[in-house]
C-alpha cells in the first residue's frame, strides 16, 4: 500500500506522483491540478521538500511551498474518494485552465480591476438611483412647505381680492343708482330751469313792454336827454305829453370797451304809445330814405350820426339779435327786425319770415 495514491487509492507509477516530505503520503500529480508539462519541470529540491495540502493546512509553516504553482489548486485535507477511471483529466484541466496560470501581482491586479469595475458599475447604478431618490425626497421635503405656504398666501390673496371685488361691485352699484337719480334730477331741473327761463323772459318782456331804446345818440357833458327825446318825437311827428313819460335816462353799456354812446331808455305809460313811436320812426325813415333820422335832426353839433329807435330788449335777446344781424348779413338775408319782443329774419321779399327763438334756430339759418 505504500505505492498507492492517497487520493484515488490506486497504484502509483514512478515519476507520476508527489510524496509529502512530512507525512510521506503519495498523490497522483493530476489530482493536484498539475499538468504533465508542469510536473516534468519540477526540480528535485521542490519534489523532496513538497508538502501535501493536509500537512500545509495543519502546520502553516512560513517556509512552506504555499506560493508554488499548485498551491491554489491542491486538494483539500478531507479524504477523497476518487477514481482515475471515472475522471476526464484533460477536460478537468481545460475547464479550469485559468487557474493553472501562476498567481502574480499583475494577475491579481487584473482580477481586482475586473471585480472592482463590475462592482463599481453596480454600485454606481445603485448609488445614482439612491442619490436621485434622496434628492427627490429632499426637494419634496424642502419645497412642500414652501409650496404650501405659497398656496396659502395665494388663497388669502385671492380671497382678499374677491372680497374687495364684491365691495367695489356693491359700491359701484350704489354709485350707479346715485348717478341715475342725479341724471333724473338733472333732467327735472333742466326742465324746471327752462320753464323758469321762459317765465323770466316773459316777465322781462312784460316789464319792458312800455319802453323804447334810442341808440347811437351822441353824448355831451351838459345834455338834457328828456329834451332830446322830445325833439326826436317832434321830428318824427309824434306828440307826447310829459305825463306819458315815466322816466328818460341813459343806461350803462353791456360792452364797456365799446366806443358807441350809451343808449337812452324811455319808459312810457302804455304799450300803445311805444308802438306809435316805433311806427312813426319807421315811417319817417321810409319817407326819408336819403336822409334818415340822425344827430343833425336833433340839432346836435358834429358829424351826422344815424339814430335808431327800437324796443327795449332783454340782455339775452339783445345778444341773440346782434348775432342774428351778423349771421344774416353774411348769408345774404335782406331783412332782420324786432317786433313785440320777437326777432324775425327774411331772405328776400318773397321769402317767409323766420322767427329766431334761440341759437338752435339761428344755426339752421347757416344751412343752404
Amino acid at each position: 500500500m505504500d505505492r498507492c495514491c492517497d487520493a484515488c487509492r490506486k497504484h502509483v507509477e514512478p515519476k507520476t506522483f508527489l510524496q509529502c516530505s512530512l507525512c510521506k503520503l503519495k498523490y497522483h500529480h493530476m489530482y493536484l491540478n498539475i499538468k504533465n508539462a508542469q510536473f516534468a519541470k519540477l526540480s528535485k529540491e521542490y519534489l523532496s521538500s513538497w508538502i501535501c495540502p493536509s500537512c500545509n493546512n495543519v502546520t502553516r509553516r512560513t517556509g512552506s511551498n504555499c506560493n508554488t504553482p499548485v498551491r491554489s489548486t491542491q486538494v483539500t485535507t478531507e479524504p477523497m474518494n476518487m477514481s482515475c477511471d471515472n475522471l476526464n483529466l484533460d477536460a478537468t484541466i481545460d475547464s479550469n485552465s485559468t487557474t493553472s496560470e501562476p498567481l502574480t501581482l499583475d494577475s491579481i491586479s487584473r482580477l481586482l480591476d475586473s471585480k472592482l469595475k463590475s462592482s463599481f458599475l453596480e454600485f454606481s447604478q445603485v448609488f445614482r438611483a439612491t442619490l436621485k431618490q434622496d434628492i427627490v425626497d429632499i426637494v419634496h421635503s424642502e419645497m412642500n412647505p414652501v409650496i404650501q405656504e405659497i398656496k396659502n398666501d395665494f388663497t388669502n390673496t385671492t380671497d382678499f381680492i374677491c372680497e374687495e371685488q364684491k365691495y367695489l361691485k356693491l359700491h359701484i352699484e350704489e354709485k350707479n343708482k346715485i348717478i341715475k337719480n342725479m341724471e333724473s334730477e338733472n333732467i327735472r331741473l333742466q326742465a324746471s330751469l327752462s320753464r323758469i327761463e321762459d317765465e323770466l323772459a316773459i316777465m322781462e318782456k312784460n316789464s319792458r313792454a312800455c319802453n323804447v331804446e334810442i341808440q347811437d345818440v351822441p353824448e355831451s357833458k351838459n345834455e338834457n336827454v328828456l329834451m332830446l327825446f322830445k325833439k326826436l318825437c317832434s321830428v318824427i311827428n309824434f306828440t307826447v305829453d310829459d305825463s306819458s313819460i315815466r322816466f328818460c335816462h341813459r343806461v350803462a353799456k353791456m360792452n364797456h370797451t365799446s366806443r358807441r354812446p350809451r343808449n337812452i331808455l324811455v319808459g312810457l305809460s302804455s304799450t300803445s304809445q311805444r308802438d306809435e313811436i316805433l311806427s312813426a320812426f319807421y315811417c319817417f325813415n321810409k319817407a326819408h330814405r336819403n336822409d334818415r333820422l340822425g344827430s343833425t335832426h336833433l340839432d346836435i353839433n358834429g358829424e351826422h350820426q344815424k339814430i335808431f329807435v327800437s324796443e327795449h330788449l332783454s340782455p339775452t335777446l339783445k345778444m341773440l339779435y346782434s348775432e342774428s344781424r351778423k349771421l344774416t348779413k353774411s348769408h345774404n338775408y335782406k331783412y332782420v327786425w324786432v317786433r313785440f319782443g320777437k326777432i324775425f329774419a327774411r331772405r328776400d321779399d318773397d321769402s317767409p319770415a323766420i322767427w329766431i327763438k334761440n341759437h338752435e334756430i339761428l344755426n339752421k339759418l347757416q344751412k343752404p
